[in-house]
């Protein structure tokens, strides 16, 4: 089997992959630098030659993209370096999944969404109790319809409640 290099859209880490001897390098363009990961920290090189080529390619794919995901947001090399060293660590230990930090754009985009769909809380119970206020009168099931994103339709029927807006038996009734 051969060698199979991965370009990076980012350019700045090229990874090579060799099956034959269960060795993965990341090497940093800019500075030339190379991380390793050794697949028989993984899986048993003798384990490995039995598996179907299929698996073999499944397999080395999976890591690659375990390893480029982990520094897919970082900013810096230093910073790719980091989370590639730790997820490397990780997986040659025998762990998946590491302690997951937070960067301040994924805490931004978090805030965000939590926003939006506060602002759509707002705007929805404002025109139901219009609504309401006009003599129209709603269940759960049919806000549930009306309001399409179904955690903005439980915010919007919380908010109702609180209110006292309901008085029908139909209100008791969890959103789907």
């Amino acid at each position: 089997m051969a060698t199979v290099t991965t370009p990076k859209r980012s350019r700045r880490i090229a990874v090579s992959s060799n099956m034959e001897t269960m060795l993965m390098q990341f090497t940093f363009i800019e500075t030339g630098k190379v991380i390793s990961l050794d697949v028989t920290k993984v899986i048993d090189k003798a384990l490995f030659d039995t598996l179907p080529e299929t698996a073999q390619t499944a397999l080395f794919h999976g890591l690659n993209q375990k390893c480029r995901d982990c520094y897919a947001g970082d900013k810096t090399d230093a910073d790719a370096e980091k989370s590639l060293v730790t997820v490397i660590e990780n997986v040659e230990s025998g762990k998946w999944k590491g302690a997951r930090v937070s960067s301040e754009a994924t805490a931004k985009a978090i805030a965000e969404v939590n926003a939006t769909i506060d602002s759509a809380v707002q705007m929805s119970t404002t025109l139901f109790m219009m609504q309401l206020g006009a003599g129209k009168v709603y269940d759960v099931a049919q806000i549930a319809g009306i309001v399409n994103n179904p955690k903005v339709a439980e915010k919007v029927i919380e908010e109702l409640r609180t209110k006292d807006y309901f008085k029908s038996p139909l209100f008791d009734v969890p959103v789907a």
